[in-house]
C-alpha cells in the first residue's frame, strides 16, 4: 500500500470523476461487466470516464448510448509489438500520461493486466489519490512470464485497492503475486435476470437455422484454446451417437475458429454445429438452447454461465475456477472434470434425457443467479468499495493537517 503522503489534492465534492482504463472495448467477459457497470452507476456520486489504450471495439458504442466519454489511445497488442514499434508505443503512453493528466481523476481504475499496471504506475507519478486495480481471470499465463510478476508486484505497492471478481481469482492472486486476504475485496460479477427468458423460443431456433433440431446445446465463449472448444467436439461425438437429432451452437469468435471448424468438418455429425460467431443478442441466443455447456480448461469468473442460469438453462460447467462458485452440482447444473470429453459428454446426455431435472436445475439456476448474482448488487458494490477509498484518504488527510 502506497503512503498516503504520496496522495494529491484536497477533498472534492460529489460526484467523484474515476477513470476507468481497459485494454480493450471488443465484446468479451470484462468489456461487458464495465459497460454495465457504467449503466447503472450513481452520476451523483459519480462521473466515469472510460479510457481504451487499445482501439475502437463494440463495446465502446454501448458506453456512448449510456452517455459515457470514451477516449481511445491506440496502443498496438504487447504480443504482436515490434521493435519498429517502440516509438509509436512511447508516444502512445505520453499521450496517456496527458490524458491521465488533463482529466485529473479522484480515482483511476485499472481493468486486466496491461490496463493496471500501466495505469497504476502513470495515476501514482500523477498523485491520483486512489489507485484501483481489478484481477477478472486467474494469472496462469503469468506463471512462465517472472517479468510480468515483477511489474505486477511492483505496482501492487502503488495501489490501495485490488478488486477480485471471484474467490477462486482472489485465491490466485494471493498465491502469485504474495498478496494478503485483507488487500484484496470480492465482488462478483452480475447479471440483469430481468433480460432474459426461460421459454424455449421456437422462432428464434428458426432464425438460427435450427428448425429441425432437437435438443440445441450452447456453448458461449469466445474461441480461445483455453475455453475447452476441442475437448466439447470430442465429447459431442458421443452426445450425437445418443441423440442424432441433436445440434450445438458456437457463439462467440476467435483464432481457433479455423481449427474447429476444420474439425467440425471431419466430424461424423458435420452438419450438427453451427457457429454463430460473435454476437450481441445473446438473450435471444439461449433462449433457443435447451442447456449449456462450458468446458473450459480454467476459468475466473464466467459471464456465460451467470448468463445461462439467467435464462433458467442448466449447465454442464467444468469444475475450474470460479465455475464451482457459480454452479451448484446438482442442483442449478452439473460439474464435471476439466479435460474430460466422456464426463462431459455422459453430463449433457444425462440432462437431455431427464427433463424433468433439468427443468427443475434451471428454475434453482435463475433463482441463484437473481439472488447471488444480481446486476444491481455489483454495481451497488462497486460504489461502496469507490466510496470508502475516498473516505480513507479525505480521513487521512484531515488528520495529517489537524496535526500540522
Amino acid at each position: 500500500m502506497r503512503p498516503e503522503s504520496r496522495r494529491g489534492r484536497g477533498t472534492s465534492v460529489l460526484p467523484l470523476k474515476v477513470l476507468f482504463v481497459i485494454n480493450s472495448l471488443e465484446i468479451g467477459g470484462a468489456e461487458m461487466q464495465l459497460a454495465e457497470l457504467l449503466r447503472g452507476i450513481n452520476r451523483e456520486h459519480f462521473h466515469p470516464v472510460v479510457c481504451c489504450l487499445g482501439s475502437r471495439g463494440p463495446v465502446a458504442d454501448m458506453l456512448q448510448r449510456a452517455a459515457v466519454r470514451v477516449e481511445f489511445i491506440g496502443l498496438p497488442r504487447v504480443r504482436h509489438s515490434h521493435a519498429g514499434d517502440a516509438v509509436d508505443i512511447i508516444a502512445r503512453l505520453s499521450r496517456f500520461v496527458r490524458l491521465l493528466h488533463r482529466e485529473r481523476p479522484h480515482i483511476a481504475v485499472g481493468l486486466l493486466y496491461w490496463a493496471y499496471v500501466i495505469t497504476t504506475f502513470a495515476a501514482s507519478a500523477l498523485h491520483v489519490p486512489v489507485i484501483v486495480s481489478t484481477r477478472l481471470s486467474l494469472g496462469l499465463y503469468k506463471e512462465k512470464r517472472p517479468l510480468l510478476r515483477a511489474i505486477e508486484r511492483l505496482a501492487n505497492r502503488l495501489t490501495d485497492v485490488i478488486i477480485a471478481n471471484a474467490e477462486a481469482v482472489k485465491t490466485d492472486a494471493m498465491r502469485q503475486e504474495g498478496l494478503s486476504p485483507d488487500r484484496i475485496v470480492v465482488i462478483h460479477n452480475g447479471v440483469d435476470v430481468s433480460r432474459f427468458r426461460t421459454d424455449i423460443d421456437r422462432a428464434a431456433r428458426e432464425r438460427l437455422g435450427l428448425g429441425g433440431a432437437q435438443p440445441v446445446v450452447g456453448v458461449v465463449a469466445n474461441l480461445l484454446p483455453y475455453k475447452g472448444h476441442r475437448v466439447f467436439l470430442d465429447a459431442w461425438a458421443s452426445v450425437v451417437a445418443r441423440h442424432p437429432r441433436a445440434a450445438a451452437i458456437f457463439v462467440g469468435d476467435g483464432p481457433l475458429r479455423a481449427e474447429l471448424e476444420a474439425m467440425v468438418r471431419a466430424s461424423a455429425a458435420p452438419d450438427s454445429i453451427v457457429f454463430l460467431g460473435t454476437r450481441r443478442d445473446v438473450a435471444d441466443v439461449l433462449s433457443a438452447v435447451d442447456l449449456v455447456a462450458h468446458p473450459a480448461l480454467e476459468e475466473g469468473s464466467a459471464n456465460a454461465i451467470l448468463e445461462a442460469m439467467a435464462a433458467g438453462r442448466p449447465v454442464v460447467a467444468t469444475a475450474v475456477g470460479g465455475n464451482v462458485e457459480a454452479v451448484t452440482d446438482r442442483a442449478t447444473g452439473l460439474l464435471v472434470p476439466p479435460s474430460d470429453p466422456a464426463s462431459l459428454a455422459n453430463a449433457i446426455c444425462w440432462l437431455l434425457e431427464h427433463p424433468a431435472e433439468a427443468a427443475a436445475f434451471g428454475r434453482a439456476a435463475r433463482h441463484r443467479a437473481a439472488t447471488a448474482y444480481g446486476m444491481d448488487d455489483m454495481i451497488r458494490a462497486y460504489e461502496r468499495v469507490f466510496l470508502d477509498a475516498w473516505s480513507r484518504v479525505t480521513d487521512a488527510r484531515t488528520m495529517a493537517s489537524g496535526a500540522a
